[in-house]
């Protein structure tokens, strides 16, 4: 098969894929290893660009120090020297995200991984344990909050909280970069953060219909509760796009929502999770 036809499907796989060679010392010991080459889906998971690293070392160049949490090098440096193949789970302190990895050597002192990140996934676990580790006691709405924005992609986030008739509602929680959030509370004259709500019959026909509801703009959800000019004003300081309404319901009743609000061109991401993450 064409080498050209390999780099197509390197290219449009959905595993992160770099091909590196070990550097051992003196005495034949792993102690850095070079990125030979890349594939897109790495960029993505990584964050790191492929023509920022080729032919640059791991430890020297890029991390600056070893993992205390895990020894990358000497993990590798057994697949490359002795052959063979390991599939492990294993978080990076260098890139703060977890992964799933495959590594394997296609000749002596190389090695190949494949992997995918399960950032997301583990933090919908570790949210789930600490829904059951807070049963009965006071719920961290900041916490709650602050993970949906890192689920969804969304610039800003807010966490409304139902009253008993599923009516009426109080913002709990506010997330996003707090100086733009301080410029915006000053625009609308006063702290949208424990505001608390009366029922709005137009706000609930627009999201009655399903559990995540979609606006393409903020001013398209409040029209009813706070003036458009007002609304509009912060669209185009803060550069906002579509705006996101997540319910969380039990029997019918809703319990609360997330209002999530994107930048423009920006989408919602991990929508499956996002309702797994509801469900909790």
């Amino acid at each position: 098969m064409d080498n050209s036809i390999y780099r197509k499907i390197i290219e449009k796989i959905n595993f992160g894929y770099a091909y590196h060679k070990i550097i051992l010392d003196d005495n034949g010991k792993p102690i850095d290893y070079i990125f030979l080459d890349v594939n897109k889906s790495f960029e993505i998971y990584t964050g790191l660009k492929k023509e920022e690293i080729i032919n640059k070392k791991f430890l020297e160049d890029i991390a600056g120090e070893e993992d205390p949490e895990f020894d990358w090098i000497k993990t590798y440096g057994e697949i490359a020297i002795n052959g063979g193949e390991i599939e492990f789970n294993q978080y990076s302190t260098v890139l703060d995200r977890y992964y799933t990895i495959k590594a394997f050597s296609p000749g002596k002192y190389y090695f190949v991984t494949l992997f995918q990140d399960k950032t997301l996934e583990k933090g919908v676990q570790e949210i789930s344990k600490y829904f059951l580790e807070s049963i009965g006691t006071k719920i961290d709405y900041d916490k709650i909050t602050r993970f949906i924005v890192e689920l969804s992609g969304a610039k800003y986030a807010a966490f409304n909280q139902f009253d008993d008739n599923g009516k009426d509602f109080q913002t709990k929680a506010l997330i996003g970069l707090s100086k733009n959030i301080k410029k915006g509370m000053d625009i609308l004259g006063f702290n949208v953060k424990n505001k608390k709500w009366s029922y709005d019959k137009k706000r609930e026909e627009k999201i009655k219909e399903s559990t995540i509801t979609y606006f393409s703009k903020l001013s398209d959800l409040t029209e009813n509760v706070i003036p458009n000019m007002i609304i509009r004003k912060i669209e185009d300081k803060f550069n906002l796009g579509t705006t996101v309404v997540a319910k969380i319901t039990k029997d019918k009743i809703a319990l609360g929502d997330f209002t999530l609000i994107f930048e423009k061109n920006k989408e919602l991401k991990n929508e499956d999770l996002l309702e797994i993450y509801l469900n909790q």
